[in-house]
């Protein structure tokens, strides 16, 4: 039942190797190219556009590395040698999404991609459909995984992590889906170096989450129920020895495995409490659990390919911090941070032994680009840009700042300035992340880059219910959306007014997904505040989208995700008389400004009727109205000239009705 979406995995095709060097330009070197100043700033394409370069990874040994770059003929996973840095294997992407990638050994890569897509007789709603390739560059042979279990279904549906038991070769373990009964259970499997895949542990019906440990055995289990959110914690030193450690309840969130020591002896849990997550470190053995203080800026650090926690990350505002569990790595990364003064670094990916790193570097004088890190040499080597023509000269100065709502309640933002232009009355464009429970950071954007490169400054509110900024900040949302959540960014607007910094009579408000409904709602929620909005893959019915949601999960209203929804609106359910408040659609009469309505086709998370529908219904009322549909695009903009097409129309628009040279 499964063969029409198994002939998608036969598409790999192998790529033409003379266009690497036309692409990028890989030569080891003691630090990066000089630069000039720009004359002018690069076109809004090269912003739009996905990444030349990007998702590196170092095998195990260091002694190769995998980038997936793009050119004019398409995407590819290029296999680079890092003593010469010339490709050793490439393979085309195709149209299929690139996701991930990570090594099993020093010769084999698995790479994770997705196709929007129903799987016949199993799941009839269109979805993300995430399916895995082991290529051996070495062989320069690949095969698809998860294709031969019986009664498996062979996409990805959990964590892929490399691990080896004792002399074996490298195996993988892959979380997928397994119909003992004809009921898809999570289930593990491990793929060795050749064979059919093994089922290590099979699921229950309410199992949401597994960990293993670095040798591949299973050390936890996470089962909550969908109905109740009533959820269960085991641990123990084997599928055998699992036994109950921890039990609760929760409406919108469930406990989450995270990561394990060195030595498999001990799990990172993650256990949810209100509107936050508790971190523990658990002992498997003993189940004794000791709290980690921690934020939700905070994410791990892991051994590339494993769920061995090697540093924790902390974000919080314009800083960026590593807590490396190591002594020789807390000294490592001091010297790291001191030889790129002035830049924000990244860890990216880490050889076995970590003497070879992939850094992320911003600022400084160092662009937005790629390091390659030789920890015996003490160099560190120049690889690329991430994006085509973005050199450090043009990109703009991003800042952290904070304001207070009209509440009192203290907002962070994310402001970023147009090169060569004073900070003092400057035309600007609000955009709100997504989410809502997401966040912007201080990394580079390309979204408000681009709007800067324009001339535009470039407002990011971390609007009440973000996370990221405490639990009592995303708390805060609940109950909020179309009140202060919203009024916490026009509150932004007003603070740089007061300040000087923009023109109270240049102001658009841009978004997507979540910042796509911001968007509708500062035009029609509100009034006078927006010359005009854009809304890219926006809600604009929240009692559809609930129900949406719903229909998502097989039709059940009380699965997590539909309980979620109804937190943060705070309504019982659907037909609660407040979404009619709320839903941009159905206050289409009240529209104040000029609308820009872009979505993808395929978008498997906000259907586009939230766009067309709202365009009828702004039609209907006279109102001035645009829409346009991205042909084969997902939710994400996963798409490079559909990403680069929301670009351009979005900009064509903001300069028509919010000019940002005045007018």
């Amino acid at each position: 039942m499964f063969q029409a979406f198994l002939n998608r995995q036969g598409t790999w095709l192998r790529a033409n190797r003379g266009w690497v060097t036309a692409l990028v330009a890989l030569g080891l070197v003691l630090a990066r190219p000089c630069t000039t100043l720009a004359a002018e700033p690069p076109p809004l394409e090269s912003f739009g556009r996905l990444p030349q370069f990007g998702s590196v990874s170092l095998a195990p040994g260091g002694q190769v590395f995998a980038a997936v770059v793009r050119n004019s003929e398409g995407a590819f996973v290029a296999v680079f040698d890092v003593a010469t840095a010339k490709p050793i294997d490439i393979l085309a992407l195709g149209n299929d999404k690139f996701r991930s990638m990570l090594w099993i050994d020093d010769d084999r890569l698995v790479i994770i991609r997705s196709i929007t897509s129903t799987i016949e007789g199993v799941i009839a709603v269109k979805g993300e459909q995430f399916v895995a390739l082991e290529h051996n560059f070495r062989t320069r042979r690949g095969r698809p995984l998860l294709m031969e279990g019986d009664r498996a279904l062979n996409t990805v549906v959990g964590d892929v992590v490399r691990v080896r038991s004792g002399a074996r070769p490298a195996s993988l373990i892959l979380g997928g889906m397994n119909f003992p009964q004809s009921i898809g259970v999570y289930t593990l499997f491990e793929q060795g170096a050749s064979g059919r895949p093994k089922v290590v542990a099979q699921g229950q019906q309410d199992t949401v989450d597994w960990i293993v440990g670095p040798d591949g055995t299973v050390l936890g289990e996470v089962r909550q129920s969908r109905t109740t959110g009533n959820w269960k914690v085991l641990l123990g030193p084997g599928i055998k020895s699992l036994k109950a450690v921890r039990e609760g309840s929760h409406l919108t969130r469930a406990p989450a495995l995270r990561g394990v020591s060195s030595d498999g002896s001990a799990v990172y849990l993650s256990i949810p409490v209100d509107d936050d997550y508790t971190l523990f470190r658990v002992d498997v053995a003993s189940g004794q659990m000791t709290e980690i203080p921690s934020d939700q800026g905070e994410a791990f650090v892991y051994e590339d390919g494993t769920l061995v926690v090697v540093a924790v990350a902390r974000s919080i505002g314009d800083d960026l911090t590593y807590d490396w569990s190591n002594p020789q790595d807390r000294e490592l990364w001091a010297a790291v941070t001191k030889g790129f003064k002035g830049a924000r670094i990244q860890v990216v990916s880490m050889s076995a032994a970590r003497d070879r790193l992939i850094l992320l570097a911003e600022g400084g004088g160092y662009g937005y680009g790629y390091y390659l890190l030789d920890r015996k040499s003490g160099r560190a080597s120049f690889l690329s840009d991430v994006y085509a023509g973005i050199g450090p000269e043009a990109i703009n100065e991003r800042r952290y700042i904070r304001y207070k709502a009209g509440d009192g309640l203290e907002i962070p933002a994310y402001l970023t300035l147009p090169t060569g232009r004073p900070a003092k009355g400057l035309p600007l464009i609000v955009l709100p992340h997504g989410g809502p429970a997401a966040r912007d950071d201080i990394g580079f954007d390309w979204w408000s880059q681009a709007y800067a490169a324009m001339g535009y400054a470039v407002l990011q509110p971390q609007f009440r219910g973000s996370k990221g900024f405490g639990a009592a900040h995303q708390s805060a949302g609940d109950g909020e959306v179309g009140g202060r959540m919203q009024t916490d960014m026009s509150d932004g607007v007003a603070d740089l007014v007061r300040t000087g910094v923009a023109d109270p009579a240049r102001v658009a408000i841009v978004g997507s997904s979540y910042g796509g409904y911001a968007a509708l709602a500062g035009v029609t929620l509100q009034s006078g505040l927006y010359r005009c909005a854009v809304s890219v893959a926006g809600v604009s019915d929240w009692a559809q989208a609930v129900r949406d949601s719903a229909i998502a999960a097989g039709g059940s209203t009380r699965t997590r995700s539909v309980r979620y929804w109804r937190q943060i609106l705070r309504i019982a359910d659907e037909k609660d008389p407040k979404l009619t408040g709320i839903s941009p659609r159905l206050q289409a009469s009240r529209a104040t400004a000029p609308i820009l309505l872009i979505h993808g086709a395929d978008d498997t998370v906000v259907k586009i009727a939230q766009s067309t529908k709202m365009e009828e219904a702004l039609r209907k009322a006279g109102k001035p109205v645009e829409m346009i549909t991205l042909k084969g695009e997902d939710h994400w903009l996963s798409n490079g000239e559909t990403r680069v097409r929301m670009l351009t129309e979005s900009a064509r628009f903001l300069k028509a009705c919010n000019p940002p040279g005045g007018a």
